[in-house]
């Protein structure tokens, strides 16, 4: 009995290391055709006055993110997917970015969605470049705000070095009290 929970266990444990690794593929694959495919039609029959604005993370303009744009829009909400490219660059440049982006398309009352990398520029933007003037709600997903480890793989990218545990950036990003708190929604 006890070798056949043995087997049983060893199966499982190859099987989640099989599932976990065709994920990570089917993710990179539908990262390079987001680059190929990109998401930047907005709802034009939206009903709620708030905008969302969606700032993606690290190397990833992911097609997967078409299905979290289309629920929003039957939500009727107008949906703007960024595109900063593949966000290597230094975040501060990013977060002007961000801001150039909602001042160009004339946003306000923005509800400001970050996925990973995206939750830092979007935080950058409201604390160092007065993104509170616009933005009404900051959605954060899954934003590394305190490091992260891995990101030392990335010695090619700026942002990466800047994610990085204890880095000199997180902690000026962090130097000043976090305004607005109570509009501030962190999903991890």
């Amino acid at each position: 009995l006890s070798v056949q929970y043995f087997v049983s266990g060893i199966m499982y444990f190859v099987f989640g290391i099989l599932k976990e690794i065709l994920s990570l593929l089917f993710f990179i694959f539908t990262t390079f055709l987001g680059y190929i495919f990109p998401l930047t039609g907005v709802n034009k029959n939206a009903s709620r006055n708030n905008p969302i604005v969606f700032v993606h993370g690290w190397l990833t303009q992911n097609l997967l993110y078409y299905f979290l744009k289309r629920h929003l829009e039957k939500q009727g909400y107008k949906v703007y997917m960024t595109n900063f490219g593949l966000l290597t660059g230094e975040i501060g440049q990013n977060a002007q970015l961000l801001s150039g982006y909602i001042k160009k398309n004339n946003l306000k009352s923005v509800i400001l969605v970050g996925a990973s990398t995206g939750a830092i520029i979007g935080l950058h933007y409201l604390q160092k470049l007065g993104g509170w003037n616009r933005v009404n709600r900051f959605i954060a997903i899954s934003g590394p705000f305190m490091g992260f480890p891995f990101a030392r793989l990335g010695f090619f990218s700026k942002s990466a070095k800047q994610m990085t545990p204890s880095s000199k950036y997180l902690k000026s990003l962090f130097d000043e009290k976090v305004e607005n708190i109570e509009k501030i929604v962190c999903i991890s």
